[in-house]
């Protein structure tokens, strides 16, 4: 098993755990992309990733995330498979286990 894929499902183990404080893993030029959703876009570096994690859970009461799968593409990339689960901030709204997204981590990294 590689660094990238043990790195990943450390990552994970604390999204998991609704921890998402955690940075040192992360690239200082990070960019992070989505496609489609209430808020499609790109952000950037460190300042960027916070804003689009805060901003996202911050719609949302209770929210989950499950990485179902991790699967080592290369040497430089990990694949994981995820989905999510919540409660409509504002409307409290029970969505379930929704979604499927996939996570790429393109860089070499360093669990510290």
């Amino acid at each position: 098993m590689s660094q990238n894929l043990d790195l990943v499902r450390s990552i994970y183990a604390h999204w998991e755990r609704g921890d998402f404080s955690r940075t040192d893993w992360a690239d200082p030029e990070i960019e992070i992309e989505m496609v489609g959703g209430p808020e499609p876009g790109v952000w950037r570096g460190m300042a960027g990733a916070a804003e689009f994690t805060w901003g996202f859970l911050s719609a949302w009461n209770e929210v989950r995330l499950v990485a179902d799968k991790h699967r080592e593409v290369d040497d430089e990339r990990v694949v994981a498979l995820v989905h999510y689960s919540g409660r409509g901030g504002t409307s409290g709204v029970d969505l379930g286990r929704w979604g499927r997204s996939t996570r790429t981590s393109s860089r070499s990294a360093t669990a510290t």
